[in-house]
């Protein structure tokens, strides 16, 4: 949650990191930013592009998904916190974001509608942080990979 542009932006990021070292590194300097213990959401003061910049500060093979895209609340297009383009939320970051997550509130034609995000890796995951059992895995990505590793599901 941040404000830019005289706006309060809530946009929610899923964090990969290639080992458990990095994520410590991570998790070390985004504390200077927020409370990380909260509710598997913690909540950061930093805007979009600076995350990014933060985070691949520290490994240059972290990866920055916006999650859930389209829904209204904690996302990038959300109507009532988001932005109106990829490059409006992330600016000189914008080259540095490699796929986004669709969410329950999307479906593949309405992502095609964007060119923008053409360019991009479609994913969907389920919640992970909601409170009910029964969301966890009602969304998936399918990887087909030879070896399974950081790289090759990048």
């Amino acid at each position: 949650v941040y404000r830019q542009e005289g706006e309060t932006r809530k946009i929610h990021h899923l964090l990969l990191a290639p080992t458990f070292e990095i994520v410590e590194q991570i998790n070390e300097v985004l504390q200077e930013h927020g409370n990380l213990s909260e509710d598997g959401r913690p909540t950061l003061d930093l805007t979009s592009p600076t995350l990014v910049e933060t985070v691949r500060d520290v490994s240059d093979q972290v990866e920055v998904i916006p999650c859930h895209i389209w829904t209204p609340w904690f996302s990038l297009f959300g109507s009532r916190s988001g932005f109106d383009s990829l490059d409006a939320c992330y600016r000189d970051q914008s080259k540095h974001i490699h796929a986004y997550e669709t969410g329950l509130s999307s479906d593949p034609p309405m992502n095609w509608r964007v060119s923008e995000l053409d360019r991009l890796t479609t994913v969907s995951f389920s919640d992970a942080h909601s409170p009910w059992p029964f969301r966890i895995g009602r969304e998936a990505t399918v990887l087909n990979l030879e070896d399974l590793s950081y790289d090759a599901i990048l």
